[in-house]
């Protein structure tokens, strides 16, 4: 069963809300988007109330529009009576009223990406989430295919997950060797070493060999 998240955002920022989704998507979380996601003719509130409560972590996106919407604050009071997992990201806002004493996440301008594995990493230290988000991250990691910036953030995320136990090791090696993304970087050669160093033995011979070719048949 995937981690259910719901985004709470301002309209303003839907765009962003968007780019934040379709990133947390890549670690195979299911994640409810109001814009996206309710039908037209769907009665919202009910909806979004039925959301609430049928997910395991809610996200509010803290943009200066945050504080403007009519809605997101109803959204936070509800995750908070409900005691769901919350993680504020901040964009511009620190968290205010009943969540700001919990710790915000800052949004990286850079990079949506970025922000998606802190997301995991925080889901990583709740035993709730922990093996959701621990499938979640090789997932990710085995869509990654920029060599060059994507993939050595990944793979350095990745070994954050460990330990995996031997058919995730097996998912990990056997997905990197058909990645050229992976295979072809340089970065990820010697974190690759240290988890098939991990799998001690029981990770298929051929699996290992069939990654090992392909590092060679790049240089």
């Amino acid at each position: 069963m995937p981690i259910q998240i719901f985004l709470s955002y301002s309209h303003k920022s839907r765009k962003l809300a968007g780019e934040f989704k379709e990133g947390l998507e890549y670690f195979d979380f299911s994640v409810f988007l109001a814009h996206e996601d309710i039908k037209p003719s769907a009665q919202w509130r009910a909806e979004i109330r039925k959301n609430l409560r049928d997910c395991d972590v809610f996200i509010p996106l803290l943009t200066r529009g945050f504080l403007e919407s009519d809605w997101t604050d109803q959204e936070t009071g509800i995750a908070l009576a409900l005691k769901k997992k919350i993680i504020p990201v901040k964009v511009h806002q620190n968290p205010h009223g009943f969540i700001d004493a919990v710790q915000a996440m800052k949004w990286n301008k850079e990079s949506s990406y970025t922000t998606c594995w802190e997301v995991t990493d925080c889901l990583r230290t709740d035993e709730r989430f922990a093996k959701s988000a621990r499938e979640g991250a090789i997932s990710a990691f085995l869509s990654a295919n920029d060599f060059k910036k994507e993939v050595p953030y990944a793979v350095s995320k990745l070994l954050r997950f460990r330990p995996f136990s031997v058919a995730q090791l097996h998912r990990i090696i056997e997905g990197s060797s058909r990645n050229q993304g992976i295979y072809g970087c340089w970065a990820a050669r010697t974190p690759m070493e240290t988890l098939i160093k991990d799998a001690k033995g029981n990770v298929s011979k051929r699996v290992i060999r069939s990654y090992r070719e392909a590092v060679k048949s790049w240089g």
